[in-house]
């Protein structure tokens, strides 16, 4: 649930501008990160599940940070 949060923020960030259009390709992880969330509730174990959220956080930072420098070089 956290993750879409997050995802809401950042959309909710680039309408009102603080946020640069191409940080909206950060909103593609969520296809990857949603299968990882799914997997999760499967399963509920944190032995098996607590890889999938380091997987999940390390793919939407650092995506996130590099569409944030691509911005930057861009602008």
């Amino acid at each position: 649930m956290l993750y879409y949060i997050a995802y809401i923020d950042i959309l909710f960030l680039i309408v009102i501008k603080p946020l640069p259009l191409v940080a909206g390709l950060a909103l593609l992880t969520i296809i990857p990160i949603r299968k990882n969330i799914l997997m999760f509730y499967e399963k509920q174990s944190k032995a098996e599940t607590f890889p999938l959220a380091v997987k999940n956080f390390i793919l939407l930072s650092v995506v996130y940070v590099i569409t944030i420098g691509i911005a930057v070089i861009l602008s």
